[in-house]
């Protein structure tokens, strides 16, 4: 009898080890299962940002194309005036020829802006700040371009300045500047593009801020819509 009650009492003692055990062991369960769903939630979360930056990507491609036309056409027409502007900083025109040039009448009195399509490159900027994605090449893509918007934005107002003064220069100091709005070689404005200084040195600023600062930064643009292309190669 003795035994048998030190027995049972053993027993008795084993039951709560076990329950806990048994306890431990469906907590451990729990545990695994919302880490599990996590996982998976994350992970189709993920998918779906990618797959939303596979679209803007597509976007920006499609948006690159566009201003490769337009940055090609913005090059072609300033690569005609190149020699105008060549021939009059050296003082080469003669009044005949001078007359007969058409493209050099508004040479500094107009210009022609890129103005880049930005849908895609925002829909990935906001994207990628809102994404735990992280990939270093979309990153540089950004920056960079952010970088060109800057610099364009700087030299394209730089040139719209440029204009207005001359324009309003003339407006303010010449009689002849009706004339020439309305797109007539009138002697007065004929005679100031020929010996007047301020023409050429007016002349010589509008080719520097054109073609040294200007066009350089579009070659930028199309420099990195090829790095682009090759990033989208590589996912």
């Amino acid at each position: 009898m003795i035994f048998g009650k030190i027995r049972r009492f053993q027993e008795l003692k084993k039951v709560p080890k076990q329950y806990l055990r048994y306890a431990l062991g469906e907590l451990v369960l729990i545990v695994l299962g919302v880490l599990i769903a996590v996982s998976i939630d994350n992970w189709n979360e993920d998918r779906i940002k990618e797959k939303a930056i596979d679209a803007v990507l597509l976007k920006i491609g499609k948006d690159l194309d566009e201003d490769l036309i337009e940055i090609q056409n913005i090059q072609t027409h300033y690569d005609i005036r190149k020699p105008l502007f060549d021939r009059l900083m050296k003082g080469e025109y003669q009044e005949k020829s001078l007359v007969n040039c058409k493209e050099c009448h508004f040479l500094i009195s107009g210009h022609r802006l890129f103005r880049p399509n930005t849908e895609g490159y925002t829909s990935l900027k906001n994207t990628l700040n809102n994404s735990s994605i992280v990939d270093s090449e979309l990153v540089y893509f950004i920056q960079s371009y952010t970088t060109l918007l800057e610099e364009l934005d700087l030299m394209s107002n730089n040139i719209v300045e440029d204009v207005n003064g001359n324009l309003m220069g003339w407006r303010d100091n010449y009689d002849w500047f009706t004339s020439f709005f309305e797109g007539k070689n009138e002697n007065g404005y004929l005679n100031y593009r020929l010996k007047n200084p301020e023409y050429r040195n007016k002349v010589t600023y509008h080719y520097a801020l054109v073609y040294n600062n200007y066009l350089p930064v579009l070659e930028n643009f199309k420099t990195l819509s090829n790095e682009f292309r090759a990033i989208v190669e590589r996912k």
